[in-house]
């Protein structure tokens, strides 16, 4: 079974470019713009091996999304604008597995994404 990814990303041109590498490299994937719909979703459908999520989104953000993903035992990679250490130490602190700041190299995601769902 191939690995899922839930990418919850605002900016299209972005979650457009992070879903075509996820496919690339052989993961299905779920794409959404906003954090609540991304959150109400989950009680129908939370396979999914890791998500990577934007924290400044409509709807909520992704600090609150991520308690849904600890409800369901996703693992979380926020990739964001926010460059402030506080949110980094924030998202850290709070049980994410990674923080990367935009604009990011798409290997670069890769291989985080591929060093905690392989």
């Amino acid at each position: 079974m191939k690995n899922r990814i839930l990418i919850v990303e605002d900016d299209r041109a972005i979650s457009d470019a992070v879903a075509l590498n996820m496919q690339f490299v052989g993961y299905g994937y779920a794409v959404f713009d906003d954090g609540k719909k991304a959150a109400d979703s989950l009680a129908d459908d939370h396979a999914f091996d890791l998500a990577l999520l934007d924290i400044m989104l409509p709807g909520i953000d992704g600090f609150e999304l991520f308690s849904y993903m600890e409800k369901y035992n996703i693992p979380v990679i926020y990739m964001t604008a926010k460059t402030d250490s506080a949110s980094e130490i924030k998202g850290l602190m709070d049980g994410a597995e990674d923080y990367i700041v935009k604009p990011f190299n798409p290997m670069e995601l890769k291989i985080r994404v591929k060093k905690i769902i392989e």
